[in-house]
Protein backbone atom coordinates (compact mmCIF):
# COMPACT_ATOMS: atom_id res chain seq x y z
CA UNK A 1 0.00 0.00 0.00
CA UNK A 2 1.83 3.03 -1.04
CA UNK A 3 2.38 5.98 1.17
CA UNK A 4 -0.57 8.45 1.09
CA UNK A 5 -3.39 6.12 0.18
CA UNK A 6 -6.38 6.84 1.82
CA UNK A 7 -7.85 2.44 2.43
CA UNK A 8 -7.70 -1.10 0.71
CA UNK A 9 -9.84 -3.40 1.16
CA UNK A 10 -9.78 -7.11 1.33
CA UNK A 11 -12.53 -9.74 0.80
CA UNK A 12 -12.84 -12.87 2.11
CA UNK A 13 -14.75 -15.56 3.51
CA UNK A 14 -14.79 -18.38 6.36
CA UNK A 15 -16.40 -21.74 7.35
CA UNK A 16 -17.80 -21.90 10.70
CA UNK A 17 -17.76 -25.07 12.46
CA UNK A 18 -20.63 -27.50 12.69
CA UNK A 19 -20.03 -27.27 16.85
CA UNK A 20 -19.66 -23.69 17.12
CA UNK A 21 -23.40 -23.27 17.67
CA UNK A 22 -23.78 -20.55 20.58
CA UNK A 23 -19.90 -19.27 20.46
CA UNK A 24 -18.73 -15.99 20.11
CA UNK A 25 -16.75 -15.42 17.11
CA UNK A 26 -14.28 -12.72 17.52
CA UNK A 27 -11.96 -10.99 14.96
CA UNK A 28 -9.54 -8.83 14.73
CA UNK A 29 -7.84 -7.52 11.84
CA UNK A 30 -4.62 -5.40 12.39
CA UNK A 31 -2.97 -3.15 9.65
CA UNK A 32 0.64 -2.50 8.91
CA UNK A 33 3.49 -4.64 8.97
CA UNK A 34 4.43 -7.19 11.23
CA UNK A 35 4.13 -6.09 14.86
CA UNK A 36 0.68 -3.50 13.88
CA UNK A 37 -1.73 -2.87 16.14
CA UNK A 38 -5.21 -2.33 16.41
CA UNK A 39 -6.01 0.37 17.29
CA UNK A 40 -3.61 2.15 16.03
CA UNK A 41 -2.15 5.22 17.97
CA UNK A 42 -0.07 8.03 16.69
CA UNK A 43 1.36 10.79 18.67
CA UNK A 44 -0.50 13.85 18.81
CA UNK A 45 1.56 17.22 17.28
CA UNK A 46 0.32 19.02 19.56
CA UNK A 47 0.48 17.35 22.63
CA UNK A 48 3.30 14.90 21.70
CA UNK A 49 3.49 13.62 24.91
CA UNK A 50 -0.04 13.10 25.95
CA UNK A 51 -0.62 9.87 27.78
CA UNK A 52 -2.65 7.97 26.21
CA UNK A 53 -1.46 8.52 22.89
CA UNK A 54 -4.09 9.87 20.75
CA UNK A 55 -5.68 7.00 18.47
CA UNK A 56 -6.12 7.11 14.79
CA UNK A 57 -8.63 4.29 14.27
CA UNK A 58 -11.10 3.37 16.49
CA UNK A 59 -11.47 -0.43 17.75
CA UNK A 60 -14.70 -1.04 15.94
CA UNK A 61 -12.69 -0.29 12.51
CA UNK A 62 -10.66 -3.61 12.77
CA UNK A 63 -12.72 -5.46 15.15
CA UNK A 64 -15.84 -8.41 14.14
CA UNK A 65 -17.55 -10.35 16.78
CA UNK A 66 -20.58 -12.10 15.71
CA UNK A 67 -22.38 -14.96 17.31
CA UNK A 68 -23.64 -18.35 16.42
CA UNK A 69 -26.95 -18.80 15.99
CA UNK A 70 -27.99 -21.86 18.28
CA UNK A 71 -31.03 -23.51 17.31
CA UNK A 72 -31.92 -26.74 18.55
CA UNK A 73 -35.69 -28.29 17.61
CA UNK A 74 -36.50 -31.67 18.85
CA UNK A 75 -39.42 -33.97 18.77
CA UNK A 76 -41.01 -36.79 20.44
CA UNK A 77 -43.87 -38.62 19.15
CA UNK A 78 -46.14 -41.00 22.05
CA UNK A 79 -49.16 -42.43 22.24
CA UNK A 80 -51.81 -43.69 24.82
CA UNK A 81 -52.09 -47.13 26.34
CA UNK A 82 -52.95 -49.19 24.19
CA UNK A 83 -55.84 -51.70 26.02
CA UNK A 84 -54.11 -55.52 26.17
CA UNK A 85 -50.93 -53.93 24.59
CA UNK A 86 -51.73 -54.56 21.08
CA UNK A 87 -54.25 -53.74 18.31
CA UNK A 88 -56.30 -55.81 15.96
CA UNK A 89 -56.23 -55.43 12.43
CA UNK A 90 -59.37 -54.26 10.77
CA UNK A 91 -60.99 -53.79 13.80
CA UNK A 92 -61.14 -49.46 13.76
CA UNK A 93 -59.41 -49.69 16.93
CA UNK A 94 -58.17 -46.20 17.89
CA UNK A 95 -54.72 -45.10 18.81
CA UNK A 96 -54.22 -41.44 20.58
CA UNK A 97 -51.09 -39.65 19.31
CA UNK A 98 -49.24 -36.85 20.81
CA UNK A 99 -46.34 -35.05 18.99
CA UNK A 100 -44.36 -32.69 21.17
CA UNK A 101 -42.23 -30.38 19.72
CA UNK A 102 -38.95 -27.95 21.63
CA UNK A 103 -36.56 -26.07 20.55
CA UNK A 104 -33.65 -26.75 23.31
CA UNK A 105 -31.59 -23.91 21.90
CA UNK A 106 -30.86 -20.33 22.55
CA UNK A 107 -32.50 -18.90 19.97
CA UNK A 108 -35.32 -18.54 18.12
CA UNK A 109 -36.40 -20.77 14.96
CA UNK A 110 -37.25 -19.31 11.62
CA UNK A 111 -40.36 -21.13 9.78
CA UNK A 112 -40.69 -24.39 11.98
CA UNK A 113 -42.65 -27.14 10.18
CA UNK A 114 -43.65 -30.73 11.37
CA UNK A 115 -44.88 -33.94 9.23
CA UNK A 116 -46.15 -37.17 10.26
CA UNK A 117 -47.39 -39.38 7.12
CA UNK A 118 -49.58 -42.17 8.62
CA UNK A 119 -48.60 -45.56 8.21
CA UNK A 120 -51.25 -47.91 5.34
CA UNK A 121 -54.19 -49.18 7.50
CA UNK A 122 -54.80 -46.10 9.39
CA UNK A 123 -56.81 -43.35 9.01
CA UNK A 124 -57.53 -40.18 11.16
CA UNK A 125 -60.18 -39.46 13.04
CA UNK A 126 -62.03 -36.33 11.73
CA UNK A 127 -62.41 -33.49 14.69
CA UNK A 128 -59.72 -34.85 16.84
CA UNK A 129 -56.77 -32.48 15.86
CA UNK A 130 -55.41 -30.22 18.78
CA UNK A 131 -52.83 -27.64 18.43
CA UNK A 132 -51.44 -24.61 20.50
CA UNK A 133 -52.14 -20.90 19.08
CA UNK A 134 -50.19 -19.48 16.28
CA UNK A 135 -50.12 -22.63 14.59
CA UNK A 136 -51.63 -24.25 11.28
CA UNK A 137 -52.12 -27.32 11.16
CA UNK A 138 -54.35 -30.02 9.04
CA UNK A 139 -54.31 -33.64 7.71
CA UNK A 140 -54.14 -33.83 3.66
CA UNK A 141 -54.04 -37.37 1.94
CA UNK A 142 -53.33 -39.13 5.16
CA UNK A 143 -50.36 -36.62 6.32
CA UNK A 144 -50.41 -34.52 9.43
CA UNK A 145 -48.84 -31.19 8.40
CA UNK A 146 -47.84 -27.97 11.13
CA UNK A 147 -46.56 -24.54 10.17
CA UNK A 148 -45.27 -22.00 12.60
CA UNK A 149 -44.73 -19.11 10.78
CA UNK A 150 -43.71 -16.90 13.94
CA UNK A 151 -40.35 -17.17 15.61
CA UNK A 152 -40.47 -20.42 17.55
CA UNK A 153 -38.55 -18.91 20.60
CA UNK A 154 -35.75 -20.75 22.68
CA UNK A 155 -37.70 -23.13 25.18
CA UNK A 156 -40.73 -23.07 23.87
CA UNK A 157 -42.56 -26.29 23.68
CA UNK A 158 -45.74 -26.89 20.78
CA UNK A 159 -48.14 -30.25 21.43
CA UNK A 160 -50.25 -31.46 19.21
CA UNK A 161 -52.65 -34.53 19.26
CA UNK A 162 -54.95 -36.83 17.49
CA UNK A 163 -56.66 -40.19 17.00
CA UNK A 164 -56.39 -42.85 14.14
CA UNK A 165 -58.39 -45.75 13.29
CA UNK A 166 -56.96 -48.82 12.49
CA UNK A 167 -58.62 -50.50 9.65
CA UNK A 168 -56.93 -53.64 7.26
CA UNK A 169 -53.46 -53.71 7.79
CA UNK A 170 -51.18 -54.98 5.56
CA UNK A 171 -48.71 -58.05 5.92
CA UNK A 172 -46.70 -60.11 3.36
CA UNK A 173 -48.56 -62.92 3.45
CA UNK A 174 -50.87 -65.02 5.16
CA UNK A 175 -47.78 -67.48 6.28
CA UNK A 176 -46.46 -64.20 7.82
CA UNK A 177 -47.33 -61.79 11.17
CA UNK A 178 -48.37 -58.11 11.06
CA UNK A 179 -45.22 -56.44 11.32
CA UNK A 180 -45.99 -53.43 14.06
CA UNK A 181 -46.83 -50.08 13.17
CA UNK A 182 -44.68 -47.37 13.11
CA UNK A 183 -45.27 -43.90 13.04
CA UNK A 184 -42.67 -41.24 12.55
CA UNK A 185 -43.37 -37.57 13.15
CA UNK A 186 -40.12 -35.02 11.81
CA UNK A 187 -39.72 -31.56 12.29
CA UNK A 188 -37.19 -28.91 10.08
CA UNK A 189 -36.50 -25.64 10.18
CA UNK A 190 -36.89 -23.66 6.88
CA UNK A 191 -33.61 -21.48 7.70
CA UNK A 192 -31.62 -24.30 7.60
CA UNK A 193 -30.31 -23.29 11.22
CA UNK A 194 -30.84 -26.37 13.41
CA UNK A 195 -27.50 -27.46 14.85
CA UNK A 196 -28.65 -31.07 16.08
CA UNK A 197 -30.37 -33.10 13.67
CA UNK A 198 -30.23 -36.24 15.20
CA UNK A 199 -33.43 -35.64 17.14
CA UNK A 200 -35.22 -34.05 14.06
CA UNK A 201 -37.71 -37.23 13.69
CA UNK A 202 -38.99 -39.96 16.67
CA UNK A 203 -41.05 -42.86 16.19
CA UNK A 204 -43.75 -44.61 18.21
CA UNK A 205 -44.04 -48.63 17.71
CA UNK A 206 -47.82 -50.24 18.36
CA UNK A 207 -47.70 -54.09 18.49
CA UNK A 208 -50.60 -55.96 16.02
CA UNK A 209 -52.67 -59.06 17.41
CA UNK A 210 -52.04 -61.53 14.50
CA UNK A 211 -52.22 -64.87 13.47
CA UNK A 212 -49.47 -66.56 11.10
CA UNK A 213 -51.74 -69.24 9.19
CA UNK A 214 -50.87 -72.03 6.85
CA UNK A 215 -53.28 -74.44 5.65
CA UNK A 216 -53.32 -77.09 3.24
CA UNK A 217 -55.75 -79.73 1.53
CA UNK A 218 -54.68 -83.38 2.05
CA UNK A 219 -55.77 -86.81 0.85
CA UNK A 220 -55.45 -89.81 3.34
CA UNK A 221 -56.74 -93.00 2.60
CA UNK A 222 -59.16 -91.62 0.30
CA UNK A 223 -60.44 -88.96 2.71
CA UNK A 224 -60.10 -85.22 2.56
CA UNK A 225 -58.53 -83.42 5.02
CA UNK A 226 -57.70 -79.79 5.88
CA UNK A 227 -53.97 -79.12 7.73
CA UNK A 228 -53.51 -76.06 9.90
CA UNK A 229 -50.79 -74.36 11.55
CA UNK A 230 -51.39 -71.63 13.58
CA UNK A 231 -49.21 -69.04 15.27
CA UNK A 232 -50.51 -66.27 17.52
CA UNK A 233 -48.43 -63.46 18.40
CA UNK A 234 -48.79 -60.57 20.67
CA UNK A 235 -52.03 -62.21 22.25
CA UNK A 236 -51.96 -61.54 26.46
CA UNK A 237 -53.93 -64.48 27.65
CA UNK A 238 -54.73 -67.70 25.86
CA UNK A 239 -57.03 -67.37 23.34
CA UNK A 240 -60.21 -68.81 22.19
CA UNK A 241 -59.25 -70.01 18.25
CA UNK A 242 -62.03 -70.95 15.84
CA UNK A 243 -61.35 -72.49 12.34
CA UNK A 244 -64.07 -71.11 10.39
CA UNK A 245 -65.37 -72.37 6.92
CA UNK A 246 -66.12 -70.05 4.31
CA UNK A 247 -67.35 -70.13 0.55
CA UNK A 248 -65.69 -67.87 -1.17
CA UNK A 249 -68.46 -65.45 -1.86
CA UNK A 250 -69.63 -65.68 2.16
CA UNK A 251 -66.21 -65.00 3.62
CA UNK A 252 -65.91 -61.79 1.60
CA UNK A 253 -68.95 -59.86 3.18
CA UNK A 254 -68.35 -61.70 6.46
CA UNK A 255 -68.41 -59.78 9.80
CA UNK A 256 -64.82 -59.72 11.26
CA UNK A 257 -66.26 -58.35 14.39
CA UNK A 258 -67.97 -61.15 15.85
CA UNK A 259 -66.18 -62.80 18.41
CA UNK A 260 -64.13 -66.30 17.47
CA UNK A 261 -66.17 -68.13 20.18
CA UNK A 262 -69.40 -67.32 18.47
CA UNK A 263 -70.30 -70.24 16.77
CA UNK A 264 -74.10 -69.16 16.08
CA UNK A 265 -73.26 -66.25 15.02
CA UNK A 266 -70.57 -67.11 12.98
CA UNK A 267 -73.11 -69.75 11.01
CA UNK A 268 -75.41 -66.89 10.99
CA UNK A 269 -72.99 -64.73 9.19
CA UNK A 270 -72.95 -67.09 6.42
CA UNK A 271 -70.21 -69.61 7.57
CA UNK A 272 -70.28 -73.12 6.29
CA UNK A 273 -68.89 -74.86 9.95
CA UNK A 274 -67.25 -73.52 12.74
CA UNK A 275 -64.54 -75.98 14.33
CA UNK A 276 -63.30 -74.67 17.49
CA UNK A 277 -58.83 -75.11 17.87
CA UNK A 278 -57.55 -76.54 21.39
CA UNK A 279 -55.16 -74.39 22.91
CA UNK A 280 -52.99 -76.92 24.81
CA UNK A 281 -52.31 -75.66 28.77
CA UNK A 282 -48.89 -74.08 28.86
CA UNK A 283 -49.28 -72.26 25.66
CA UNK A 284 -47.03 -69.34 25.15
CA UNK A 285 -47.49 -66.69 23.08
CA UNK A 286 -45.64 -67.14 19.13
CA UNK A 287 -45.72 -70.90 19.63
CA UNK A 288 -47.02 -72.56 16.91
CA UNK A 289 -50.43 -74.83 17.35
CA UNK A 290 -50.75 -77.61 14.54
CA UNK A 291 -53.18 -80.16 13.08
CA UNK A 292 -55.48 -81.67 10.74
CA UNK A 293 -59.70 -81.92 10.28
CA UNK A 294 -61.62 -83.88 8.24
CA UNK A 295 -62.86 -81.60 5.49
CA UNK A 296 -66.74 -80.40 6.16
CA UNK A 297 -69.21 -82.96 5.14
CA UNK A 298 -66.47 -86.03 5.41
CA UNK A 299 -66.83 -88.62 7.94
CA UNK A 300 -64.80 -91.75 8.69
CA UNK A 301 -65.87 -94.86 10.86
CA UNK A 302 -64.16 -96.24 13.85
CA UNK A 303 -61.46 -97.42 11.73
CA UNK A 304 -60.74 -94.32 10.28
CA UNK A 305 -62.24 -95.61 6.63
CA UNK A 306 -64.58 -92.85 4.66
CA UNK A 307 -67.81 -93.30 5.11
CA UNK A 308 -69.00 -90.14 3.43
CA UNK A 309 -67.87 -87.07 1.22
CA UNK A 310 -69.02 -83.28 0.60
CA UNK A 311 -71.65 -82.78 -1.50
CA UNK A 312 -71.98 -86.67 -2.46
CA UNK A 313 -75.42 -88.82 -1.36
CA UNK A 314 -75.82 -92.28 -1.73
CA UNK A 315 -78.78 -93.84 -3.29
CA UNK A 316 -80.82 -96.83 -1.70
CA UNK A 317 -78.71 -99.17 -3.52
CA UNK A 318 -75.92 -98.39 -2.81
CA UNK A 319 -74.23 -95.77 -5.37
CA UNK A 320 -72.96 -92.48 -4.96
CA UNK A 321 -74.66 -89.59 -7.01
CA UNK A 322 -72.65 -86.25 -6.59
CA UNK A 323 -75.80 -84.04 -4.96
CA UNK A 324 -76.16 -79.83 -5.04
CA UNK A 325 -78.41 -80.64 -2.10
CA UNK A 326 -76.35 -82.38 -0.48
CA UNK A 327 -74.33 -80.36 2.46
CA UNK A 328 -71.28 -78.67 2.16
CA UNK A 329 -71.74 -79.46 -1.86
CA UNK A 330 -70.52 -75.52 -2.32
CA UNK A 331 -67.30 -76.42 -0.81
CA UNK A 332 -65.69 -79.19 -2.80
CA UNK A 333 -64.65 -76.81 -4.66
CA UNK A 334 -62.39 -73.38 -3.21
CA UNK A 335 -62.59 -73.28 -0.02
CA UNK A 336 -61.81 -70.17 2.53
CA UNK A 337 -60.34 -71.49 6.09
CA UNK A 338 -60.44 -68.46 8.52
CA UNK A 339 -58.50 -68.72 11.48
CA UNK A 340 -59.88 -66.48 14.29
CA UNK A 341 -59.03 -65.19 17.60
CA UNK A 342 -60.18 -62.18 17.44
CA UNK A 343 -57.39 -61.36 15.37
CA UNK A 344 -58.24 -63.45 12.42
CA UNK A 345 -56.37 -64.63 9.49
CA UNK A 346 -57.44 -66.93 6.14
CA UNK A 347 -56.13 -69.03 3.50
CA UNK A 348 -57.85 -70.31 0.57
CA UNK A 349 -57.80 -74.19 0.37
CA UNK A 350 -58.17 -76.37 -2.86
CA UNK A 351 -60.27 -79.72 -2.28
CA UNK A 352 -57.94 -82.10 -2.75
CA UNK A 353 -57.17 -83.77 -6.06
CA UNK A 354 -57.44 -87.25 -6.91
CA UNK A 355 -53.90 -89.08 -7.54
CA UNK A 356 -53.59 -92.60 -8.10
CA UNK A 357 -52.82 -93.51 -4.47
CA UNK A 358 -55.61 -91.32 -3.61
CA UNK A 359 -59.42 -90.14 -4.40
CA UNK A 360 -61.00 -88.46 -2.02
CA UNK A 361 -64.54 -89.61 -3.80
CA UNK A 362 -66.86 -92.11 -2.92
CA UNK A 363 -65.94 -95.68 -4.27
CA UNK A 364 -66.88 -96.30 -7.95
CA UNK A 365 -70.48 -97.08 -8.52
CA UNK A 366 -70.57 -101.22 -8.73
CA UNK A 367 -72.11 -101.81 -12.64
CA UNK A 368 -75.47 -102.68 -13.95
CA UNK A 369 -75.55 -106.53 -14.95
CA UNK A 370 -76.63 -106.50 -18.13
CA UNK A 371 -80.17 -107.05 -19.66
CA UNK A 372 -80.10 -110.81 -20.67
CA UNK A 373 -81.02 -110.97 -24.68
CA UNK A 374 -84.41 -112.06 -26.04
CA UNK A 375 -85.21 -115.35 -27.11
CA UNK A 376 -85.68 -115.29 -30.89
CA UNK A 377 -89.89 -115.61 -31.42
CA UNK A 378 -90.97 -118.97 -33.44
CA UNK A 379 -91.91 -118.34 -36.87
CA UNK A 380 -95.80 -117.93 -37.78
CA UNK A 381 -97.65 -117.78 -41.36
CA UNK A 382 -98.38 -114.11 -41.50
CA UNK A 383 -102.21 -113.17 -41.67
CA UNK A 384 -103.24 -110.63 -43.50
CA UNK A 385 -105.35 -108.64 -40.71
CA UNK A 386 -105.19 -105.26 -39.19
CA UNK A 387 -102.39 -104.71 -36.72
CA UNK A 388 -101.35 -102.25 -34.16
CA UNK A 389 -98.12 -100.89 -33.80
CA UNK A 390 -95.41 -99.18 -36.23
CA UNK A 391 -96.84 -100.76 -39.46
CA UNK A 392 -100.68 -99.77 -38.99
CA UNK A 393 -99.47 -96.18 -38.10
CA UNK A 394 -98.76 -95.52 -41.71
CA UNK A 395 -101.98 -95.77 -42.57
CA UNK A 396 -101.73 -98.85 -45.35
CA UNK A 397 -101.06 -103.01 -45.30
CA UNK A 398 -100.12 -102.92 -48.46
CA UNK A 399 -96.01 -103.56 -47.36
CA UNK A 400 -97.19 -106.46 -44.40
CA UNK A 401 -99.04 -108.31 -47.41
CA UNK A 402 -95.85 -108.22 -49.46
CA UNK A 403 -93.63 -109.51 -47.04
CA UNK A 404 -96.24 -112.42 -46.42
CA UNK A 405 -96.24 -113.16 -50.44
CA UNK A 406 -92.63 -113.31 -50.20
CA UNK A 407 -92.13 -115.63 -46.79
CA UNK A 408 -94.53 -118.39 -49.14
CA UNK A 409 -93.10 -118.47 -51.97
CA UNK A 410 -89.50 -118.92 -50.22
CA UNK A 411 -91.51 -121.63 -48.23
CA UNK A 412 -92.66 -123.32 -51.58
CA UNK A 413 -89.16 -123.12 -53.00
CA UNK A 414 -87.66 -124.76 -49.88
CA UNK A 415 -89.92 -127.85 -49.95
CA UNK A 416 -89.73 -128.38 -53.49
CA UNK A 417 -86.23 -128.41 -53.96
CA UNK A 418 -85.92 -131.98 -52.80
CA UNK A 419 -88.41 -133.22 -55.40
CA UNK A 420 -85.84 -131.50 -58.17
CA UNK A 421 -83.33 -133.24 -57.10
CA UNK A 422 -84.83 -136.27 -57.29
CA UNK A 423 -85.58 -136.41 -60.25
CA UNK A 424 -82.41 -135.01 -62.02
CA UNK A 425 -80.44 -137.98 -59.96
CA UNK A 426 -82.96 -140.30 -61.88
CA UNK A 427 -82.95 -139.43 -65.41
CA UNK A 428 -80.66 -136.65 -65.95
CA UNK A 429 -83.37 -134.59 -67.26
CA UNK A 430 -86.75 -132.86 -65.94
Amino acid sequence: MAAGDPEATISYAVTVHADAHGETLNNVATPGTPGGECPVSMPDLANPFADPPAVLLEPDDCDTTDRVRDVNLGIEKTHAPIPEGAVDTGKDEVISYTITVTNTGQDPAEAVTVTDPLPTGLSYVEGTLSAPDGWTAAFSDSVFIADYPEQFMAGEVAVFTFDVSVGALPRPSESDPYPPIVNTACVSEGAGTDNIESDNCASVTTPVKTIAVEADAVCRADTPYASYSVTPFNVADVPTISLIWWTLDAYENRDPSIDAGDAAALLADGASQVDPIDVPSGWADGTPLEGQLLWPGAAVDAAGNPIAWPGWTQNPDGSWVLDPNAPFYNLRGEAVMEIRINPSSAAVVVYPPATPNCNATPPTNPPVPPTPPTPPTPWTTPVNTPRSGWLASTGSDAWAAWLGGLGLLTLGLVLGLPALRRRARGGGRV
